[in-house]
C-alpha cells in the first residue's frame, strides 16, 4: 500500500526514473541467470520459452538502439508497406569508395561523374544494419556483382518444358524493366538522396515529408554540375527500413519505437562531429519522459566511461 501510495505522488518523470532503474535491474538478473545456464549446458541447453522469447526482445531492441528513422513513405490506412532511412548512422564510406571495385571493372560515364563530384560525401547506412559504430565510422559496401550462376533445386524444371504464355511474358517484362530502373537509377544500389531544394523543371526532384527533397542520380550529377545545389547540403543513404502494413503500428505499442514530429533541419543535419549526438538532441527537445531516458542513458555512459565529460 505505502509503494502504491507514493507512486500516485510521483510525477511523470520521477516514474520514468523508477521504471528505468527496476527494468535495468531486472534485466541484468535475467540475463545472468540464462548466461549461467548456458555455460553449464552447453550448447545442448533448452532454454524455457519464456527465457528465449526474452532473448529475441533482447536482441530487437538492441538492433534498433537510439536509432532515429526518418519515415518517407506512410500510408495512415494502412494499406501499403511502411517505407524509413535511419539517418543517424554514418559510415567509413564515401561517394568514392561506395562503388569499390577491387576487380578493376571501369565504371559506366554516370558513376564516374557521381563519384567525382561527391567525392568527399559521407554514405549513411539507412537501413542501420550496415555494421557502424554508434554515429562514428564503419565497413564499406562493396561493388554489386551480378551472379549468372542458378540456384540449384531440390525438384528443378527445365524452363524451356513450360510454355510461356502472355500472361508469363508481361511478368517476365515488368520484372527486367524494375532490374534495368534501379541500375540506371543509382549504379545497381539501394540508394536515397535528399537535399533542401526544390529544382526547376529540367531537374526530377521527389517532395518528401517535412519539405526534404529525394533525387535521383542524374539529376543529383547535373544539379551539383550546374551549382545549383552544394554537395555539402546533400544526405546519401544506402539502405532503408521497410515494415508490412501494420508492423510498424504494432512495434510501436510494444515500445520499439517512439513516435515524435519531424523537423527538417534535423532530417538534413549531418551526423558527424555533433557536439551532442542527434538521438539526445531529439529526445530532449521532445521532452517529458524522453527527455529523462535521454539523461539517464547520458549519466550511466559516464559512470561507466569513468569520466566526468563527453557523450
Amino acid at each position: 500500500k505505502s509503494t502504491c501510495g507514493m507512486w500516485k505522488l510521483m510525477d511523470d518523470s520521477q516514474k520514468v526514473v523508477r521504471l528505468y532503474s527496476v527494468a535495468e535491474d531486472y534485466l541484468k538478473d535475467r540475463m545472468k541467470k540464462i548466461y549461467l545456464q548456458c555455460q553449464v549446458g552447453g550448447s545442448d541447453v533448452k532454454l524455457p520459452k519464456d527465457d528465449l522469447s526474452l532473448l529475441e526482445l533482447y536482441q530487437s531492441y538492441m538492433d534498433t538502439w537510439q536509432q532515429v528513422v526518418f519515415l518517407t513513405r506512410y500510408d495512415k490506412h494502412r494499406r501499403t508497406p511502411t517505407k524509413g532511412i535511419v539517418i543517424n548512422r554514418p559510415t567509413s564510406t564515401t561517394c568514392a569508395t561506395l562503388y569499390d571495385n577491387p576487380e578493376g571493372v571501369p565504371l559506366t560515364r554516370k558513376l564516374e561523374k557521381f563519384t567525382d563530384l561527391l567525392e568527399n560525401q559521407v554514405v549513411y547506412a539507412g537501413s542501420g544494419l550496415v555494421e557502424s559504430k554508434g554515429e562514428g565510422g564503419g565497413s564499406a559496401p562493396a561493388m554489386p556483382k551480378e551472379d549468372n550462376k542458378k540456384k540449384k533445386r531440390r525438384y528443378q524444371i527445365d524452363p524451356k518444358l513450360i510454355p510461356k504464355t502472355p500472361k508469363h511474358r508481361l511478368k517476365e517484362h515488368k520484372r527486367r524493366m524494375r532490374e534495368r530502373q534501379m541500375r540506371s537509377k543509382h549504379g545497381g544500389l539501394d540508394l536515397t538522396m535528399i537535399h533542401p531544394y526544390r529544382l526547376g523543371v529540367r531537374f526530377q526532384a521527389e517532395i518528401l515529408p517535412c519539405n526534404v527533397y529525394e533525387g535521383d542520380m542524374d539529376s543529383i550529377c547535373d544539379t551539383v554540375h550546374y551549382g545549383d545545389v552544394s554537395p555539402s547540403h546533400i544526405r546519401i543513404f544506402q539502405g532503408s527500413k521497410t515494415w508490412a502494413p501494420g508492423e510498424l503500428e504494432r512495434e510501436i505499442r510494444q515500445g520499439v519505437w517512439y513516435s515524435v514530429a519531424a523537423s527538417r533541419n534535423m532530417i538534413l543535419k549531418h551526423c558527424i562531429g555533433l557536439p551532442k549526438p542527434l538521438w539526445h538532441e531529439i529526445m530532449e527537445l521532445a521532452g517529458g519522459g524522453l527527455l529523462e531516458t535521454s539523461e539517464l542513458e547520458i549519466r550511466k555512459k559516464k559512470e561507466a566511461s569513468g569520466s566526468g565529460g563527453g557523450y
